[in-house]
């Protein structure tokens, strides 16, 4: 488990050793969570948490990314609705933890150049219940994980992201790109392709969760 960064959002400190802490645009407060406090906004450009450049150059390498995450009902008005984003200035590569508009479906997505790939849950993630999503990449391939259990996979050959900065609650700059409000928990970022059991050794032993098999968990 190679954490690269690891927020849980009671305030702005990455608790990696890494120390990229995050800076705080507009409105954002820490509240109640999943785990103790979560990040909670009607995340927008106007809202939204980051980390400005010299992050982590993901480039080909397997990755985990992951977070509790709570919203009531889809995004309807914009185009790419993120959870976090990894990105160049440029907006030309990314890797994203995203929401798809109007069905509420989690997205693990892997952009370069100009492709883009891809990976659905198979059902809306936005029903005002907690969810464990994660995406990791293994070679080529990305693949999507809800409540430890995998939904979906896609093939990203040759995609070189080429990426340096962090946001939160939003893809980028653009204005019209807004997630809307939800509370996002305990983001990691990790520099390996995470199993199920060790999703579950961080999220239920690390981080102290409810075992698996309770009726409290989600």
């Amino acid at each position: 488990m190679a954490i690269k960064a690891l927020y849980h959002l009671e305030d702005l400190a990455d608790s990696s050793g890494n120390g990229w802490n995050l800076a705080k645009t507009g409105t954002v407060d820490f509240i109640a969570a999943k785990m103790n406090k979560g990040a909670s906004a009607t995340w927008s450009n106007s809202n939204c948490l980051n980390y400005g450049n010299s992050f982590w150059n993901v480039g080909t390498s397997n990755f985990t990314l992951g977070c509790w995450f709570k919203k009531n009902g889809a995004p309807t008005n914009d185009v790419l609705p993120t959870i976090f984003n990894i990105q160049n200035e440029a907006g030309t590569s990314r890797v994203r933890l995203g929401i798809e508009k109007n069905t509420g479906k989690f997205i693990v997505e892997v952009y370069g150049s100009t492709t883009s790939v891809k990976a659905y849950s198979s059902a809306s993630v936005c029903d005002n219940v907690w969810h464990l999503l994660v995406g990791t990449r293994i070679s080529s391939t990305i693949y999507n994980y809800v409540d430890l259990t995998l939904n979906n996979s896609a093939g990203s050959a040759g995609l070189n992201t080429s990426v340096d900065r962090l946001k939160i609650g939003q893809i980028g700059d653009a204005s019209y790109d807004n997630l809307g409000a939800a509370v996002i928990d305990e983001i990691v970022i990790a520099d390996t392709a995470w199993s199920i059991s060790e999703q579950k050794a961080f999220y239920y032993k690390v981080r102290g969760g409810v075992a698996i098999g309770s009726p409290m968990i989600f």
